[in-house]
């Protein structure tokens, strides 16, 4: 189905009954993916909530528009809210760059998000910084091909073309999934299937002007966090600034899995995202607290 939102329609998919709880789930990257790989998995959480996920804006099968900026996302996610969800708030899950547009969405628009969970989300543009460094520690096992051009095209300036894109993605597709077979990889960096868009890969680069920390005190959404224990992007360190930041926070390490930890993982990122949309009632007998602490599962 499509959703029209300002200038562009919306690709998306949909599952669960309308009357439900809204959750709307962004996928990430910056004009190489859609929302597809995202909504197999939280498409299983429709037995309880109303679903919905699409390609942002010049991803996938969505129209680019006349302008594309991380700004404009924000926008179209608050349109989808408002024509999906009227003045209820909506539940919001974003992975990676989608976690981005989740969180200032969020901050932008107090109210209208009553759950965020995000998945691989940075906090702010320092992230590349930490990223350079676990390239250089992890790169001669995990990325022996790459080189830190590489990285920095990949998560700054961008590419020249769609085929250097393709190449670098197989070269660096170890640290994303460590363990992934090559035969895999190149299968994932090759597919004809998969959109890729270089300048809408420039385009959405924020530089320095991305920095959620200041503002994360005014977040009146519940958040839950996730991260992979080998996530190179987002590594579990980066709990302990969260944590800082907001401290009634949940923040989960899936153990053994790299940054798409809700791909790699399915059942067990759903049983948390579940726990933590529908506390189980407590009793004294093991009693759970899910506020301002780091679990691994």
């Amino acid at each position: 189905m499509y959703i029209r939102v300002n200038d562009v329609d919306l690709f998306a998919s949909a599952e669960g009954d309308e009357k439900a709880p809204l959750i709307l789930a962004l996928h990430g990257s910056r004009g190489t993916s859609d929302h597809v790989s995202d909504f197999a998995v939280f498409k299983m959480l429709g037995d309880q909530f109303r679903v919905v996920a699409y390609d942002q804006r010049g991803f996938g099968r969505s129209q680019p528009g006349h302008e594309i900026s991380a700004d404009r996302l924000v926008d179209d996610l608050e349109e989808v809210r408002l024509q999906l969800a009227g003045n209820r708030p909506a539940i919001v899950i974003g992975f990676s760059y989608g976690g981005i547009i989740a969180l200032k969405h969020a901050l932008c628009h107090p109210g209208a998000v009553s759950h965020l969970v995000l998945i691989g989300c940075p906090l702010s543009h320092h992230f590349e910084e930490t990223a350079l460094s676990e390239f250089k520690r992890r790169c001669a096992v995990d990325a022996p091909a790459a080189s830190v051009t590489m990285v920095e095209k990949m998560l700054r300036r961008g590419f020249d073309s769609e085929i250097e894109c393709r190449i670098v993605q197989f070269a660096l597709c170890g640290l994303y999934n460590p363990g992934i077979s090559p035969e895999k990889a190149l299968a994932w960096a090759a597919d004809p299937s998969r959109k890729v868009d270089i300048e809408v890969h420039k385009r959405l680069w924020m530089g320095d002007k991305y920095d959620a920390r200041p503002l994360l005190s005014k977040l009146q959404a519940k958040l839950l966090a996730i991260s992979g224990e080998l996530d190179w992007l987002v590594p579990p360190s980066c709990a302990e600034e969260l944590r800082a930041l907001v401290p009634n926070a949940r923040y989960v390490v899936v153990p053994g899995v790299g940054h798409s930890c809700h791909r790699e993982v399915q059942d067990a990122v759903l049983k948390e995202i579940r726990e933590f949309l529908i506390p189980q009632p407590q009793s004294h007998f093991g009693a759970r607290n899910t506020d301002g602490r780091t679990d691994r599962l």
